[in-house]
C-alpha cells in the first residue's frame, strides 16, 4: 500500500510548521496540548497519541526491577 499521492509534502509541511512553534512550558499538559491542535497536525496528533498514551513505568515493572537490583547486588556481594 503506498502513501497517497502529496503526503510526503503535506507531512514535511505539517513537520516544519509544528517546529516553527515556541517551545511549550514545563507545566504544559501533554495530552491538552495535542488535543487543541489536534485539527492543525493531524499526523503528528496520531502520531503522539500513540506515545503520549502509554506510561513510562508501571509499578510492577519498578518493583521488579528494584527487586533484581537487590538480588544482583546481594549476590555480587557474596562472591
Amino acid at each position: 500500500v503506498s502513501a497517497p499521492e502529496g503526503s510526503n509534502d503535506l507531512f514535511r509541511d505539517e513537520l516544519n510548521d509544528y517546529f516553527s512553534l515556541p517551545v511549550a512550558d514545563m507545566l504544559t499538559c501533554v495530552i491538552d496540548w495535542w488535543q487543541q491542535h489536534r485539527h492543525r497536525f493531524p499526523y503528528l496528533n496520531k502520531m503522539a497519541g500513540q506515545y503520549v498514551a502509554c506510561p513510562a513505568t508501571s509499578p510492577g515493572v519498578v518493583r521488579l526491577f528494584s527487586a533484581a537490583g537487590w538480588i544482583f547486588s546481594e549476590l555480587a556481594q557474596s562472591m
